[in-house]
């Protein structure tokens, strides 16, 4: 019984979490003039001070080529720059700029504001509920 249980929710949670994410693509496509992957760059750059590019494509899950483009088209835009790690003059550190870092701040903004509407119309116990499912899920994905 058990194994059919978590059959159903493996499944039930695989398809939640490619609906958020679709969701959650199609706001940042309405209302912040970011793409999901650029957001993602600009909230991990934020995170980790003088990354390179090879870390944004292990966090990406991309090719290093892939984030190296991204990575350069972010760089064109004002949001990122590179620079010598002064450590390693072979490695390329990744950081935003104030422009990378205003936009970072008002694309989460949004999408907070977004995501308050959206809770406010459930109940209390609801959101608690929701609170330590998002708990579980973080454990069950590290």
């Amino acid at each position: 019984m058990s194994n059919d249980f978590d059959e159903r929710l493996a499944e039930e949670l695989l398809e939640s979490v490619f609906h958020a994410s679709r969701t959650f693509r199609k706001w940042m496509k309405e209302n912040i003039s970011l793409s999901v992957p650029q957001f993602r760059v600009l909230s991990f750059v934020n995170r980790n001070k003088d990354c390179s590019v090879e870390d944004i494509a292990s966090y990406l899950g991309v090719s290093k080529p892939t984030a190296s483009k991204i990575v350069e088209n972010m760089k064109l835009k004002d949001l990122l720059y590179r620079t010598e790690n002064a450590s390693d003059r072979r490695r390329v550190s990744i950081g935003l700029t104030n422009k990378g870092y205003r936009v970072l701040e008002e694309a989460k903004q949004k999408a907070i504001f977004e995501l308050k509407n959206r809770l406010s119309k459930i109940d209390y116990n609801s959101k608690s509920l929701l609170y330590s499912s998002l708990k579980i899920i973080d454990e069950l994905t590290e």
